[in-house]
């Protein structure tokens, strides 16, 4: 069992549907029908009856206690991912509108004396770089700043 079993099974008790899982996921149906093998194999028991003579299926009992479950285990895993991502990360991204950023660098440039984190080998410092770099309006930046 993983967490991509998790969700699959989650997955398809909200769309009642292995082709729709499948899509959404960009995987094959087999996948999906695998997946479900692994949960049953690893809970030893059966989550899901299918009913063939209308293609479709219904929970068992612990197929509904799973749910109840995965209901709560994917958000505090997808919330958990989020959390460990930001504490690794080294630096946090600000997104400012083009008019705004025009007006930081001419501010920038006209206090770049006063500091000295701009007084290095660079015409720009580090973390400015990574927001020119981003930026639609690079050259613009670029010029703005070391001219």
């Amino acid at each position: 069992m993983n967490l991509k079993d998790l969700q699959y099974f989650y997955d398809l008790c909200q769309l009642q549907s292995y082709t729709e899982v499948a899509k959404q996921h960009k995987v094959s149906q087999p996948s999906i029908s695998y997946a479900i093998k692994r949960l049953e194999e690893s809970f030893n028991c059966k989550l899901i009856h299918h009913d063939p003579s209308h293609r479709s299926f219904k929970l068992t009992p612990q197929g509904q206690i799973l749910l109840k479950h995965t209901e709560k285990i994917l958000p505090e895993v997808i919330s958990t991912r989020k959390e460990i991502n930001r504490s690794l990360a080294q630096y946090s991204t600000v997104g400012f509108p083009p008019i705004i950023i025009q007006y930081l660098f001419a501010a920038l440039k006209r206090k770049k004396d006063k500091f000295d984190f701009f007084k290095k080998s660079t015409p720009y410092p580090r973390w400015l770089s990574r927001v020119i770099k981003s930026s639609p309006q690079r050259e613009t930046l670029m010029q703005a700043y070391s001219a």
